[in-house]
């Protein structure tokens, strides 16, 4: 009898220790940061896909709710404000790569390389 309580109690404390993790393993491809205490309804994005986004791409954000606001090419990806809510099937494409938020990294140096990166990435996204 104590053998299998014991095996039960094994089981159960197994089980509670890994099906927390199998629950987030479906989001291996959204950064952490938006998985853990995002509460505006809208977030800024940069989605990273297999190949550089195409219309294809973009429409599938945009029926979800985002909104394009520049392409990076250059990472095969582009910036999207979108609802925090569409993150998950959005991750579930198999297109998608990675989802991370955008990081506003100001009063560093690596902050205004990026911010010049960024505005030099939309300026020539939006030349014709």
């Amino acid at each position: 009898m104590t053998m299998t309580r014991n095996r039960w109690q094994v089981l159960a404390l197994l089980l509670g220790l890994f099906l927390p993790s199998l629950a987030f393993a479906a989001h291996h491809k959204v950064a952490p940061d938006l998985q853990n205490g995002v509460y505006d309804p809208a977030v800024d994005v940069i989605i990273q896909f297999r190949q550089t986004p195409t219309h294809v791409q973009h429409g599938k954000v945009q029926n979800k709710g985002g909104v394009l606001r520049g392409k990076l090419d250059a990472i095969k990806g582009a910036l999207y404000s979108l609802p925090v809510n569409a993150l998950e099937a959005l991750a579930d494409d198999p297109d998608v790569v990675y989802i991370s938020p955008m990081r506003r990294w100001r009063g560093t140096l690596m902050g205004w390389m990026a911010r010049a990166s960024e505005w030099l990435s939309l300026t020539a996204a939006s030349t014709p």
